[in-house]
């Protein structure tokens, strides 16, 4: 009896050792199993994130790119108007006729359009280019922004030369300091931020002035021509787009030395001078 009860128990302790080394197995088997789930499930989203924001990281930074924060005079830029406003800079030389030309590209969806903070220039894709004109003094710095459909493009130009008033050389000054000697057909041009030129003429005692103002056909306005000599106005006239006026006068005894042409309005002229001796000889 003794014997037989024995043979039982070993039975079922082999058993049990047996069982508990399944179980222990599977149990190592499915918590392995959990542990590489996981680990694949967050790797995955870990990924996903850094891709995402290495991509729009990329994408903010050449889209901010692509304007310069400073526009060089004759440099061609292609430009993209971008999501949000993009500011640039650009100086132009005191005395000068710059030109912004704007080209868009063929695809684009809209009109694009460059304007600066104080609307000194407003150009756009349609028009195709705008002109500042800027007086004898200091360079004058502007801001530009860019507008349109985001994503069209457009290819700016900005072209500088230097005004012909000054016998080639800038603006002719807004005041009789420095006035030059007004020369033979001498050509202008107003506007902006430079809306008066003087020249000075000499003239003897008795002498005949004539004076020829010419206002460009394509002006949006007239131009005007007033005669002054020791800070008294002796003569006006005003010429409006494409036309022609002439201002004459004898000078008094005594009356030589230099006078004074001061041109105003906007847009290009020219002016003619004539100085002759009075055929009486007197004044």
């Amino acid at each position: 009896m003794k014997l037989d009860e024995r043979v039982p128990l070993r039975t079922l302790r082999s058993l049990g050792i047996v069982l508990a080394a399944v179980a222990l197995v599977a149990g190592a088997c499915s918590g392995g199993g959990d542990d590489d789930e996981a680990g694949v499930l967050i790797g995955e989203v870990v990924e996903s994130d850094a891709a995402e924001s290495s991509e729009n990281n990329a994408g903010g930074s050449a889209s901010t790119g692509s304007t310069p924060s400073v526009l060089e005079i004759g440099t061609s830029y292609t430009l993209t108007v971008e999501p949000e406003q993009v500011v640039s800079t650009v100086t132009l030389p005191a005395g000068s006729i710059t030109t912004f030309s704007l080209d868009g590209a063929d695809s684009n969806l809209a009109d694009v359009q460059l304007t600066s903070s104080d609307w000194a220039i407003s150009v756009s894709t349609a028009s195709e280019s705008s002109e500042v004109i800027t007086a004898n003094g200091e360079p004058l710095d502007l801001t530009l922004t860019l507008a349109g459909n985001p994503g069209d493009r457009a290819t700016l130009l900005i072209t500088s030369e230097p005004q012909p008033d000054a016998n080639g050389e800038g603006d002719a000054p807004a005041i009789i300091t420095d006035a030059p000697l007004l020369g033979e057909g001498q050509s202008g041009v107003l506007g902006g931020f430079d809306d008066t030129d003087v020249f000075a003429i000499d003239v003897a005692s008795g002498d005949v002035l004539s004076a020829t103002l010419s206002a460009d056909a394509t002006n949006a306005s007239g131009v005007n021509v007033a005669l002054s000599y020791n800070g008294e106005s002796r003569g006006r006239v005003s010429a409006n787009a494409g036309g022609v006026e002439e201002l004459n006068l004898v000078t008094a005894t005594g009356e030589e030395g230099t006078w004074y042409l001061t041109v105003t309005g906007q847009g290009r002229y020219q002016l003619d001078a004539n100085v002759v001796p009075h055929p009486d000889g007197g004044g």
